[in-house]
């Protein structure tokens, strides 16, 4: 059976976006279609408690490092040989493509990526922000590009939601927010979300998701924040997808939470955390689909009929089939290959 082999970045710096999206991928693909799955997943020493965490379909091999250890990968390589290569680490990307394609390894790339340093086989540009800069080499370079939306990597139980909020009849008034800055928030935007929320709110149910790498000294609350509006905490809850279903506005960055916040059809106020979440988030803003945070007008956020057609743009962009296309994507890839041999 042939081997595909997927390697991401997560850490305290970055958050866990990377590690979540291709843990749902591999899961996908594991049953999906006729492969051996493992990954390979390096940050730092505080991603190993996480990554136990998430393997709980142990269907995966899963090896957690520190650091990208060449030595490591040699010995691998060597037993496993796998035939297709899915790399998602950002800027780091670029020496293991190099790596992989110095032994004839056909790679993958997730995420926003300049092709210019390193052509992968295939580029799947997940969020379309920097779509741009790779249109010039279309034509140019020999790889398969992908760009857009269709390849957002949702969640089950987020598709779930999909379903769920679909049905349901949509509250006239804001009740319930959501804020979530995915597995670390570096920037602490959580707390400044917070007190955007409290100038602005009162008497609502304020839920709190803080990822497992955040630290909890950083979000101090003041005993008439609690009496203003009904604020709950959550360390990495297992009822992530259902929170976001009930909510009425959700406060996020613009990378995986925003993905599968649009998926459910939630109104997305986005702080961007850098500037590749600025671009994509600008993108979408123009298409009315989120807010951006230094744009809310909040008499149009408090207007049902507003909200209500930015969750139904937001809904429509996101149809929660990516996994199911880039799954495509790899089979046919390594079919292609098979036949060169």
């Amino acid at each position: 059976m042939k081997t595909i082999f997927i390697v991401n970045k997560a850490s305290k710096a970055i958050g866990l976006g990377h590690m979540m999206r291709c843990k749902t991928l591999a899961d996908y693909i594991y049953f999906s279609c006729s492969y051996n799955l493992d990954i390979l997943t390096y940050g730092d020493s505080n991603i190993k408690s996480c990554v136990y965490q998430k393997d709980e379909s142990k269907n995966l091999g899963w090896y957690v490092q520190n650091e990208i250890n060449f030595d490591w990968l040699d010995n691998y390589v060597g037993k496993k040989r796998p035939s297709l290569v899915v790399i998602d680490c950002g800027n780091d990307s670029q020496n293991l493509i190099r790596y992989f394609h110095s032994i004839n390894i056909c790679t993958l790339v997730l995420d926003y990526y300049d092709v210019i340093k390193a052509k992968p086989n295939i580029i799947i540009n997940l969020f379309r922000g920097k779509a741009d800069a790779f249109n010039k080499l279309i034509n140019a370079d020999n790889f398969k590009r992908y760009d857009g939306e269709k390849y957002a990597i949702i969640r089950n139980e987020f598709l779930l939601s999909r379903e769920k909020k679909n049905i349901k009849n949509q509250s006239q008034f804001v009740n319930n927010i959501l804020v979530s800055f995915g597995g670390s928030d570096p920037s602490n935007n959580s707390l400044v979300a917070i007190k955007t929320i409290m100038n602005f709110f009162s008497g609502i149910t304020l839920n709190v998701i803080l990822g497992p790498l955040f630290d909890m000294n950083k979000i101090k609350l003041r005993a008439s924040d609690r009496k203003k509006n009904k604020i709950e905490l959550f360390k990495s809850p297992e009822n992530f997808s259902r929170l976001l279903e009930e909510s009425d506005l959700i406060f996020c960055g613009a990378g995986t939470t925003l993905l599968e916040a649009l998926c459910v059809g939630i109104p997305a106020i986005v702080f961007p955390q850098n500037q590749e979440e600025l671009e994509y988030a600008m993108y979408l803003a123009k298409k009315n689909i989120c807010i951006l945070s230094h744009e809310v007008n909040w008499n149009s956020i408090m207007h049902f009929g507003f909200r209500q057609n930015i969750s139904s743009a937001a809904s429509a962009f996101i149809d929660g089939r990516g996994k199911e296309r880039i799954s495509y994507i790899i089979d046919q890839q390594i079919k292609l290959l098979a036949n060169f041999k």
